[in-house]
């Protein structure tokens, strides 16, 4: 199954701006596949342009978003994932200050460590990782984990 980024992207973008009481400039938020690392400063570089996935499987992706924002919100509309048939997990990616270089690849500063979930995909238990605010200058990454059911036909999702 592929989904188009311009409906993942206009379903989130959606989200925040209707947590944060704005609009949102596209400059704000960007789609980036989920094996990019990003880190405190990063700019936008190339977004994805499309997102594949099959029956029964999780596709995940990351959210930069560059604020200013108030209370950034986790909510996904239900009407989004019912359109895709899919159910998704969203995290908020929480940095760690790295003090001492460990190898010639790594640098000091900044680097994402733990995803917080919205929800514990586990236990069902709400955690503390929404709302936040994004201060102006200052970036949040969301991480989602996008499952697409068994019985969900093929074809473009736009």
């Amino acid at each position: 199954m592929q989904v188009r980024s311009s409906f993942i992207i206009a379903v989130w973008l959606a989200a925040f701006a209707l947590a944060a009481g704005q609009s949102c400039a596209p400059s704000s938020a960007a789609l980036q596949h989920s094996l990019v690392k990003l880190r405190p400063g990063s700019d936008c570089g190339s977004p994805m342009g499309e997102l594949f996935a099959a029956k029964n499987e999780y596709e995940s992706f990351q959210i930069l978003v560059t604020g200013p924002f108030k209370n950034v919100s986790a909510a996904v509309p239900a009407a989004a994932l019912a359109s895709l048939g899919g159910q998704a997990v969203v995290y908020r990616e929480a940095m760690m200050n790295i003090s001492t270089v460990s190898n010639c690849e790594g640098a000091l500063g900044l680097w994402p460590d733990a995803l917080i979930p919205d929800v514990d995909p586990y236990f069902n238990e709400t955690r503390n990782a929404f709302p936040v605010d994004v201060p102006a200058g200052e970036q949040l990454v969301v991480f989602v984990d996008l499952f697409i059911p068994p019985g969900t036909p093929a074809g473009a999702y736009s």
